[in-house]
């Protein structure tokens, strides 16, 4: 049991972002996101973005939970028993079993064109990160829910104080380079961030209907690369840490049209003779097989013919025919005789 709480204050830290799913084979609810508020022991408590949706609050002994979150480049998940009332926002929960671990599944990238914008974060505690996050998040979401006469028309929204600069429609921000996943994404930034650097990423991901994703990201080890305007650059890995699955799959859904969008133009822009030259080949094959086809049966008919043939020429005869043909024999030699004498 020691090696369990060792376990546990390892892995569920203050101000950590967690997800709790509900695990009941009887109830099937949605994921809630969440934050770590306090560890003692196997008592965890848990700051919920919204409620937990059970219809009795006061029957909590059958609710079954478990929290996923990432450590260290791995996704870990531990159950946990619901011992507090679920209509509150902080739910207290008895941590249950060992952690386990599971790596992070890997995703495919692709390089493409985007608006980006990143507001480096290397001298802010995780809370005010995330706390800066969840606000641009909320941000998106009314805007997103606004009715279109009230939608960017041209001039700056009205600005937040706090980082007025990123509550500005980044759709009509120029769009820049970037290799992107549903993991991460790499892009060329003017400024060296140090590795371990949390900065705030905003995307936005062109479509019907479009969406702006934000996602709390980790810098790995940069590299400095030559800009075409001699200018220094460095080439920028972020490593997403904190990102709504909401909107990591509009991430993946973008990288698929993207795909299907360059794998369309690479099949326009290919010659004539080579797209065509698929078709000739399997023309020159079916070709071929209807004339091996024909020579088969050919063949085949030739020796059902010869067989049928030879079967009618050696027929067996029957014991009238063999009667008639020596009497036949008989008045032959009969006659002979006679035209002898």
């Amino acid at each position: 049991m020691t090696e369990q709480l060792l376990e546990y204050e390892q892995y569920f830290l203050p101000q950590q972002a967690i997800r709790v799913a509900l695990i009941a084979e009887s109830h099937t609810l949605p994921e809630q996101s969440g934050t770590v508020s306090a560890l003692s022991g196997d008592l965890i408590k848990v700051f919920l973005d919204s409620q937990l949706p059970i219809a009795d609050h006061r029957d909590t002994a059958e609710y079954l939970l478990e929290l996923r979150s990432v450590h260290l480049g791995s996704a870990f998940r531990c159950r946990a028993l619901l011992v507090s009332d679920a209509s509150e926002l902080i739910v207290q929960l008895r941590l249950v079993g060992n952690v386990i671990f599971e790596e992070l599944r890997e995703y495919f990238r692709i390089d493409t064109y985007i608006p980006l914008r990143y507001i480096p974060m290397p001298d802010r505690d995780e809370k005010t990160i995330l706390r800066q996050w969840m606000e641009l998040s909320d941000y998106h979401a009314q805007r997103a829910n606004k009715p279109a006469s009230f939608l960017y028309s041209g001039g700056h929204e009205t600005p937040t104080p706090r980082d007025s600069n990123f509550f500005t429609p980044l759709e009509y921000s120029t769009p820049v380079a970037a290799n992107i996943s549903g993991g991460g994404l790499r892009t060329n930034l003017p400024e060296h961030l140090q590795p371990g650097c949390k900065a705030i990423l905003e995307m936005y991901l062109p479509g019907a209907p479009s969406k702006v994703v934000d996602v709390i990201g980790e810098v790995l080890p940069s590299a400095f690369v030559h800009s075409e305007d001699g200018g220094r650059t460095f080439s920028t890995p972020f490593k997403f840490t904190h990102i709504n699955e909401s909107d990591r799959d509009a991430i993946i859904n973008h990288i698929h049209k993207v795909q299907q969008r360059q794998i369309r133009q690479i099949s326009e822009d290919m010659p004539t003779e080579y797209q065509t030259a698929p078709e000739i080949h399997l023309s020159t094959r079916a070709k071929a097989k209807r004339i091996l086809i024909r020579v088969l049966a050919i063949a085949a008919s030739l020796v059902v013919f010869t067989l049928l043939f030879n079967l009618y020429k050696h027929r067996g005869k029957s014991e009238i025919g063999i009667i008639f043909e020596k009497g036949l024999q008989l008045y032959i030699d009969k006659i002979s005789s006679r035209n002898r004498e």
